[in-house]
């Protein structure tokens, strides 16, 4: 089984704003184009929209974003997105907005270190003393610059 490693502090990168109001569907559109311009393979992995009785509706969409970076390294990135006590303003949907951003490197990709003990202690070897630099200084670096990239881009939308 490939190694995921948490690029993102604590519970990730997140958004908040209170009682904001977006075309949610431009909003949608936008961002997730963030990642096909980006070379990510880009999938929603649920969608959540329900009546929260007297209190508005909830839409939850969780989003995976994943780029294969060379034969052994691939970033994922995920979004969670919710829209919270919102109400329809003609195109407008107004809310509170909570995103959250995490990412990942994700590690013999291909799955070829995990099928015996020995390839999994070479795994541990290549990983922690060869390629230990390379992971933390560029993989870990350009994701992380990424994550914030997409986060700063999501704010920017936010405020147009």
């Amino acid at each position: 089984m490939p190694e995921k490693i948490k690029i993102t502090p604590g519970g990730g990168l997140r958004i908040t704003s209170k009682e904001v109001s977006l075309d949610f569907d431009k909003f949608y559109k936008t961002l997730s184009s963030w990642f096909l311009k980006r070379h990510y393979f880009f999938q929603e992995k649920y969608t959540k929209n329900k009546e929260k009785g007297g209190w508005g509706r909830e839409i939850k969409l969780n989003w995976e974003g994943e780029r294969e970076v060379d034969e052994y390294v691939k970033f994922s990135i995920n979004i969670l997105i919710d829209l919270e006590k919102f109400t329809e303003e003609g195109n407008n949907l107004r809310g509170n907005l909570r995103i959250t951003v995490i990412s990942f490197l994700i590690l013999d990709w291909k799955d070829q270190f995990q099928s015996k003990a020995l390839k999994k202690k070479l795994f541990n070897i290549y990983n922690k003393f060869i390629l230990k630099d390379k992971i933390n200084n560029f993989y870990a670096a350009k994701l992380y610059d990424e994550t914030e990239e997409l986060v700063n881009y999501a704010k920017s939308l936010l405020h147009q």
